[in-house]
C-alpha cells in the first residue's frame, strides 16, 4: 500500500481533524489509526453519491496553486480536448510559462477515431503558442477509459529527471481520474484512491503520492465561470456530458432556421448562403430543427416536453446572445463551454443563445 500522510484525507487532500462534525474536513475516526482516511465529505460523495459543496472559495484554491511556480518540478497541465480554450485558464497559463511543462490533452475517447493524432497535435501546438505555451511534449490519454495510461506515466517520469509533478489544470478536466488511472497501472490497486466527482472543487489541496524517489501530487482544480457544470446541477450535469464517441449530427440550412440543443441553448441562422452545421453533443441532447419565426414562443411552450434536455424540470435559463460571422475560406467551431460545438461550413452570420453566465467562442475548426 501505498505510504501517504495520514492526516490529510487521501481523497481530497484536507487536513483531517476529528474534534469538530460542522467543520472543514471531520472525520470520526482515531487520527492515529493505520486505516486509510478520507474526511466526512469524501466518504459521503465516495459511498452515498451525496453532493456536497467544497468548504473553500474559488480564491482559495488560486492561493494554493500559485505556490507550485516556487517549486523546482515538472508542471503536467491538464486540458479537456472538448473545450481546449477554456481549460486554458489565465491562471494556471501564468504558471506554465516555463520550460518545465508537459500538456496532457485528456478526453480523446471523445473525438471521433478518424481524426488523426498528428491533425489534433498541430492544432494544440497553434493554440498553446497562442497562450505563450512551449511544452516539453502534448501526450494524448483517455483518463476514464484508461487509454496510453502506461505510455504516458513512463514518458512523464523520464521527462520529470528526477523532478517532482503536479498535476494542474481547471475543474473537470479528469485530473483526479488521470492519477487514479495512473494509480491502477502501476500498483495492485483496484478501487479508485482519490475521490472523483463532478461537483466542482472535490480536490481541496495538495495529494502527495510517492513514486520512488519523486512525488506526484494531485492539486486543486480552478474554477472555471464560464462552463455549464456551474449552471447545472451535478445530476443534471453527469447526464449532459458525453460518455463515448461523439457522433456527427449534420444539418443542412438555409437562413432563418433554428437549431435548439436540449432547452440548453440555440444557434438562429441569422444571413448567409445555405450552410453545413455540424453538431458534436452528447446524444443525451437533442437537437430540434424548425423556421426561426415563433421560436421563442416555441421554446417557451416545449422546454419542459420537447426540449427538455436531462435536467431538472424546474430548472429554467434567462438567456444571452452573442453574434458570430463565418465565412468559405475558413472552417470554424463554436465552442458552448462544457457542453459541445457546431462546427460552421459555409459563409454567413449566426446567433447563439446560452444561459447568461455562459460565453461561447469561437475557434479553429479541431476537426
Amino acid at each position: 500500500m501505498i505510504n501517504i500522510e495520514t492526516l490529510h484525507c487521501i481523497g481530497c487532500g484536507g487536513t483531517l481533524q476529528n474534534t469538530d462534525p460542522n467543520a472543514p474536513f471531520y472525520t470520526p475516526k482515531d487520527l492515529q489509526s493505520d486505516d486509510t482516511l478520507y474526511c466526512q465529505r469524501c466518504f459521503k460523495i465516495r459511498h452515498y453519491g451525496e453532493i456536497i459543496k467544497s468548504s473553500l472559495k474559488p480564491e482559495d484554491y488560486q492561493t494554493i496553486i500559485s505556490t507550485i511556480a516556487l517549486k523546482d518540478a515538472l508542471v503536467v497541465k491538464v486540458i479537456d480536448l472538448f473545450d481546449i480554450d477554456g481549460s486554458m485558464m489565465p491562471q494556471i497559463t501564468k504558471m506554465t510559462q516555463k520550460d518545465d511543462v508537459v500538456i496532457i490533452a485528456n478526453k480523446r475517447d471523445l473525438l471521433p477515431k478518424v481524426v488523426s493524432e498528428a491533425k489534433l497535435r498541430h492544432k494544440l501546438k497553434r493554440t498553446l503558442s497562442e497562450y505563450g505555451i512551449k511544452p516539453k511534449d502534448i501526450l494524448f490519454v483517455s483518463a476514464k477509459k484508461r487509454q496510453n495510461i502506461d505510455a504516458t506515466l513512463d514518458r512523464l517520469f523520464k521527462l520529470s529527471q528526477g523532478k517532482d509533478l503536479y498535476i494542474v489544470g481547471a475543474t473537470n478536466v479528469g485530473k483526479s481520474t488521470l492519477i487514479n488511472a495512473f494509480l491502477k497501472a502501476s500498483t495492485d490497486m483496484k478501487e479508485d484512491l482519490i475521490t472523483i466527482s463532478q461537483t466542482p472543487g472535490t480536490t481541496q489541496d495538495f495529494i502527495a503520492i510517492p513514486f520512488g524517489k519523486q512525488t506526484l501530487f494531485d492539486t486543486p482544480g480552478l474554477f472555471n465561470k464560464n462552463h455549464m457544470a456551474n449552471v447545472l446541477s451535478v445530476s443534471s450535469y453527469e447526464k449532459v456530458m458525453p460518455q463515448k464517441e461523439i457522433k456527427q449530427r449534420i444539418y443542412q440550412l438555409n437562413p432563418d432556421q433554428t437549431l435548439f440543443i436540449g432547452g440548453l441553448m440555440r444557434m438562429d441562422f441569422v444571413k448567409g448562403n445555405a450552410s453545413s452545421f455540424i453538431c458534436y453533443f452528447s446524444e443525451t441532447l437533442k437537437v430540434h430543427r424548425r423556421k426561426t419565426e415563433g421560436s421563442d414562443e416555441f421554446y417557451d411552450k416545449h422546454v419542459k416536453t420537447l426540449l427538455t434536455p436531462p435536467t431538472d424540470k424546474d430548472q429554467l435559463f434567462k438567456f444571452q446572445t452573442t453574434l458570430f460571422n463565418f465565412n468559405d475560406q475558413e472552417k470554424s467551431d463554436i465552442v458552448i463551454p462544457g457542453l459541445g460545438f457546431i462546427t460552421l461550413k459555409g459563409s454567413g452570420t449566426v446567433k447563439i443563445y446560452t444561459p447568461k453566465t455562459i460565453t461561447p467562442y469561437k475557434r479553429e475548426a479541431l476537426i
